[in-house]
C-alpha cells in the first residue's frame, strides 16, 4: 500500500540512494584490496632486502617500522639457512613495535 503512495520521483530517488550506497560499499572493498596489495608489495620488498643485509645496523634500518611478526614471517622466505640464523639472532636483540 505504501509503495503505491510514493511518487515516481520518490521511487527513483530511493533507487538512486541504494545505488550510491552500493557504490560506497564497492569503493570500500576496492580500498581494502588495494591496501592488501600494497602490504604484500612491502612484504616482498622486505624479503628481498633481508637477503642482502650484512650488519645489525642494516637490519635495524631495513626493518624499522615493521612488526616483529612481519619480520619473522619474512625470514621464513629467505633461502640461505645461515642468513635465517643470523637474522633470528638479530631479532632477539632488537626491540620491535607490537
Amino acid at each position: 500500500v505504501w509503495k503505491n503512495l510514493l511518487t515516481k520521483a520518490q521511487r527513483q530517488a530511493l533507487k538512486e540512494m541504494a545505488a550510491i550506497e552500493q557504490l560506497n560499499l564497492l569503493s570500500q572493498d576496492i580500498k581494502v584490496v588495494s591496501e592488501s596489495v600494497l602490504q604484500k608489495s612491502e612484504f616482498e620488498e622486505l624479503i628481498e632486502a633481508l637477503e642482502f643485509v650484512q650488519t645489525i645496523e642494516e637490519f635495524a634500518s631495513i626493518t624499522e617500522g615493521s612488526s616483529r611478526e612481519t619480520v619473522t614471517d619474512a625470514v621464513l622466505y629467505l633461502e640461505s639457512p645461515a642468513q635465517k640464523q643470523q637474522i633470528n639472532r638479530w631479532l632477539e636483540t632488537l626491540d620491535f613495535p607490537e
